[in-house]
């Protein structure tokens, strides 16, 4: 039986391919902002069951790695991903509760380095079974909707330097509203 999906026939492949259980997968590209959103997509879509990881590890970012240790270990109160060496390893603008339904609704098939589009399509082919099968050192197959409902939200800042903005909601509190001073001083000065 020949699977829906099709790799690309390049030897560069995606770095995530997200499953759903009506038999669609998306591709996604990106480093550090594709990280961001997809908790976000993936809290939004209960049919997503899967996320497989594949092609090479993005140089510099370890994106691969922080999906990883973002699935094992989740993050902490800073919303910092535990167990990565990532340099920027942040989920400052989503909410904890995207963050925690993302790493329940998802299983992540490791095809990390393998290269081989073969792999990928009988990883795709597995995860829509209905009866499990075997793929490697996972038993797949579809498990159908995440049980719970959709969460609705969405990015709750842009963070343009993760390194610089504050960890804190007291001190981004005081930071905008000494911003808000400035500018209100700015606009004082220019009336005069």
């Amino acid at each position: 039986m020949k699977p829906d999906f099709v790799a690309p026939k390049r030897k560069v492949y995606p770095p995530f391919i997200h499953l759903n259980s009506s038999r669609a997968a998306s591709l996604r590209w990106g480093v550090r902002l594709r990280l961001t959103r997809s908790p976000q997509v993936e809290s939004q879509q209960p049919d997503i069951r899967f996320m497989i990881l594949g092609g090479p590890e993005s140089e510099g970012h370890l994106t691969g790695e922080a999906l990883k240790a973002l699935i094992q270990n989740g993050v902490d109160d800073k919303r910092r991903i535990q167990g990565t060496s990532s340099p920027h390893p942040f989920l400052y603008n989503l909410p904890m509760n995207f963050i925690d339904r993302f790493r329940k609704q998802l299983s992540l098939i490791d095809l990390q380095f393998e290269g081989d589009p073969e792999a990928i399509r009988k990883a795709v082919w597995s995860c829509y079974q209905e009866k499990p099968v075997k793929f490697k050192n996972y038993s797949l197959f579809d498990p159908g909707a995440f049980p719970e409902k959709p969460l609705s939200g969405q990015i709750t800042m842009r963070v343009t330097n993760p390194w610089i903005d504050p960890p804190e909601e007291k001190e981004r509190a005081a930071i905008e509203k000494a911003k808000a001073l400035i500018a209100k001083l700015k606009t004082r000065s220019i009336d005069q």
